[in-house]
């Protein structure tokens, strides 16, 4: 019987991204998790090139839900609905892409080593 472990992915450095007005005078850091579920990412992505606005629009939120840290959603969310910020869906899908990008396209941690058992001992 074949078996084989996969071990989850956790980010080494902190992913991060700043929205900026059009002035440049406000911005805002924003900070992610160090992890998003896989099938988040997976959704993002098989929704992400749909000619549905109303699908692209809701994968684009939940990603964005999933990934931003808890604590900055209502700071992030105030930033984006400050219609002086100019924060458009087309700057949403780029912020969108570049989390996408930040945790789906990384190489998990090693596989933990393999424990072999002996016969003999059953170790």
């Amino acid at each position: 019987m074949a078996k084989r472990t996969f071990r989850g992915y956790v980010a080494e450095s902190p992913v991060e991204f700043t929205l900026e007005s059009p002035d440049g005078v406000r911005t805002l850091d924003v900070h992610c998790r160090n992890s998003v579920p896989g099938f988040v990412i997976l959704d993002f992505m098989s929704k992400a090139d749909t000619e549905n606005p109303g699908t692209l629009a809701a994968v684009i939120l939940d990603l964005l839900q999933a990934s931003i840290v808890e604590d900055e959603w209502e700071k992030f969310e105030a930033f984006v609905n400050d219609e002086t910020n100019g924060v458009s869906i087309d700057v949403l899908a780029e912020v969108a892409g570049y989390v996408s990008d930040s945790f789906g396209a990384v190489n998990p941690t090693p596989p933990a080593p393999s424990r072999r058992t002996s016969s003999r001992t059953g170790r």
